[in-house]
């Protein structure tokens, strides 16, 4: 697996996101370094960033769509 990305959100350091080419974006704690959300595309993930208000996910991937998750929602 090959981290492509990583991401914080604009107000707060205690997460952040990584995605990669296993078709994963994953949200984690900065403390612990835990994997504390994920969410599976089709197709290898490049590109994350979060929402201005760090509720959502935005990810790309080699399909050249943005996906949008929302962090809040159960898996």
């Amino acid at each position: 697996m090959i981290v492509h990305a990583v991401a914080t959100p604009k107000k707060t350091k205690e997460i952040y996101a990584t995605v990669s080419d296993d078709c994963v974006a994953k949200v984690w704690e900065s403390r612990s370094k835990r994997e504390i959300r994920s969410f599976t595309a089709k197709y290898p993930l490049t590109s994350v960033e979060f929402s201005l208000n760090g509720e959502r996910l935005y990810v790309g991937g080699v399909d050249n769509e943005i996906k949008v998750f929302n962090i809040g929602e159960d898996k």
